[in-house]
């Protein structure tokens, strides 16, 4: 029979085709590459800005390790309990297993994801970063975490090739690592997996780097696997300030190719927050209200403060010092320490004596609350927290609680007793520089403190800035004109050793204290062996400090496959450490931060920072922000 359609189902029919259109537009639109409506804008408040996003340098400037670690992601990650578990990582799988012939190989998948610009994570890129690790002429402390595997050591040390050492792609996403097993003992797996959680393994995009030689400072080169990429970086002048005011900010987005199938996923099935204003608050005025509002109250968390009392930051971690006890301000332990590095080839640091009475003369409480920093005093080198005494769990015991005696570092200064010393050393004058990153504010009121009472000690320090470098007569604008990043001169001053005592942020890498030790040991340091003396197998750590003891302590806990046994070699290094003083840990960094009752989702990642990857914004409503 021939079927007839009338006018009311033709309509019926073009109304059933109309409503199928357009689910299948919205979910285009839900699903599809459009970034439109799809997550809040957060507006955050941040007291310094970071200015390179290289993580072989990051780790060494507390704001850098923050933003750092929304770029990047590794293969493993560590959750604040320290627990690790897989990040761009599918697994791991062991596929040869000979030990009595000195073999041991695991195969690790990835999981897909793709850069920013949209090309696939590869096993080649994780490859490329662990070399420029590894190689001699970068010096890299973070060298020490790959050393489980074969031949890793051997190309710090200049005796292989960069290409020549136990790990390859032997696919597109497939990462081979053959270990070191010379003493016939399986290799402990979860020391490895511990290493590869570091934020200092991350993967790069090669092809990106090599385009300029300034890369890690250029947003636009800046390519991120992480869950955010780095789109702008602005120094906006203040119309009419003199002297020239800059207002530094930046702005993050989304990476809509992070772990997402653009085919299967909504933009923000991942990464809640479609953008992240990041302010940093130079002094400067302000649009309140329609109206020009006078913001300078002297730091950078004051004015920090104010944006977030006025409304226009819903997120602070600019609390100023006085503020932070009040009702709503969370106070969170962080892995990184403010150390002072002393050049032990300098003749003034050359006894122990010395450096330790140049440590105990510090008062660390008054320090904290002369320079106004959020901190707690260090009582090692090890951080109180994120770091533990065997493996991670349940009945897991942080390394700083199970010290056998107890805190290393008193926090309040004895200035007879480091009189005392300094006599029995015979040094009791002197003059000496402190290197200090120019830009760091709060590092510089540190560096007045810590001068202050050296003086009275009888010694001459002065304070000396570096950093990148200003071009004569040029200006900023919002592709940074005005400044050569090709030239960091407070990292070449560092890397050269160009320093009497050198001011550093030392993030902890790994919540397995070896990491945090290692790099002391001549078996641990990373340094070049370029140029050591006849005779000299291994370079010393940048300090120039050695010692036997403490090199025997971190080559046990290296070689032990037992956590707890390792544990003991490492609690009395890095009481050796602290008896040697060849470095400073002065106080830990705190993140203390504020945030409007509008956010959800905000919880802090294993390095004591703010992760804003699941944040929402209740007044984001249907695309909009109300």
């Amino acid at each position: 029979m021939k079927k007839i359609f009338t006018p009311k189902v033709i309509a019926l029919l073009v109304a059933v085709v109309l409503i199928a259109t357009a689910v299948v537009a919205g979910i285009f639109i839900a699903r599809g590459p459009n970034t439109l409506f799809t997550g809040p804008t957060l507006q955050v408040s941040l007291p310094g800005m970071p200015l390179s996003f290289d993580p072989m340098h990051a780790f060494r400037c507390q704001s850098g390790a923050a933003i750092v670690s929304m770029l990047y992601e590794g293969l493993y990650r560590h959750e604040p309990n320290g627990r690790v578990v897989p990040a761009m990582a599918q697994g791991w799988r062991t596929t040869r297993n000979d030990l009595e012939f000195g073999e041991y190989v695991i195969e690790i998948t990835l999981r897909e994801s793709r850069w920013t610009n949209g090309d696939l994570v590869t096993a080649d890129h994780f490859l490329f970063a662990w070399r420029r690790l590894l190689d001699p002429a970068n010096n890299s402390e973070a060298a020490v975490l790959l050393y489980q595997i074969r031949g890793a050591r051997q190309v710090v040390t200049g005796e292989a090739s960069i290409y020549n050492f136990g790990a390859a792609a032997v696919g597109t996403d497939v990462i081979e690592i053959e270990f070191d097993v010379s003493d016939g003992e399986r290799p402990d797996i979860d020391m490895f997996l511990q290493a590869l959680a570091s934020p200092a393994l991350v993967p790069l995009h090669r092809d990106s780097m090599e385009r300029t030689s300034y890369w890690s400072t250029n947003a636009m080169m800046v390519e991120s696997n992480g869950p955010f990429n780095l789109q702008r970086i602005s120094y906006d002048l203040v119309p009419g300030s003199q002297p020239p005011t800059h207002r530094p900010s930046m702005l993050l987005e989304r990476n809509l190719f992070y772990r997402r199938n653009i085919e299967r996923h909504a933009n923000n099935r991942f990464v809640t927050p479609f953008r992240i204003e990041l302010n940093f608050t130079s002094a400067g005025r302000f649009e309140i209200n329609g109206s020009n509002q006078d913001l300078r109250f002297g730091t950078s968390a004051e004015l920090s403060y104010a944006l977030f009392n006025y409304d226009l930051s819903k997120y602070t971690s600019g609390v100023p010092f006085a503020n932070r006890d009040e009702r709503g301000v969370n106070v969170v332990d962080t892995m990184n320490t403010h150390t002072y590095i002393f050049n032990t080839d300098n003749p003034l640091f050359a006894d122990a004596r010395v450096r330790r009475a140049l440590s105990i003369a510090l008062d660390r409480n008054e320090l904290i609350n002369s320079a106004q920093v959020h901190g707690r005093p260090a009582e090692g080198v090890v951080p109180p927290t994120g770091v533990f005494n065997t493996r991670w769990g349940r009945n897991a015991t942080l390394f700083a609680d199970a010290r056998p005696n107890g805190s290393l570092i008193s926090p309040t200064g004895d200035m007879a007793a480091a009189r005392a010393l300094l006599n029995q050393a015979g040094v009791t004058s002197g003059a000496f520089e402190i290197l200090v990153r120019g830009w760091d504010a709060e590092a510089l009121r540190v560096a007045e403190y810590v001068r202050g009472v050296w003086n009275s000690l009888g010694f001459t320090v002065t304070i000396r800035t570096e950093g990148f470098v200003n071009v004569p007569g040029a200006t900023y604008n919002e592709a940074l004109d005005g400044m050569d990043f090709t030239r960091d001169n407070f990292m070449n001053a560092y890397l050269a050793r160009d320093w009497d005592v050198v001011a550093l942020d030392m993030q902890t890498l790994s919540s397995n204290p070896l990491f945090a030790l290692a790099p002391f040991s001549l078996f641990g340091s990373g340094s070049a062996t370029v140029g050591l003396p006849s005779g000299q197998e291994y370079a010393p750590h940048i300090s120039g400090w050695s010692y036997s003891r403490f090199d025997a302590q971190i080559s046990r806990s290296f070689s032990s496959r037992d956590a707890a046994v390792r544990a003991n070699y490492l609690h009395d290094a890095e009481a050796i450490l602290m008896e040697q003083m060849p470095i400073i840990p002065l106080f830990v960094h705190q993140n203390v931060f504020q945030y409007s009752s509008d956010l959800r989702g905000i919880f802090t990642n294993w390095t004591g920072f703010t992760n804003f990857i699941r944040t929402n914004d209740r007044t984001f409503r249907f695309g909009r922000e109300e």
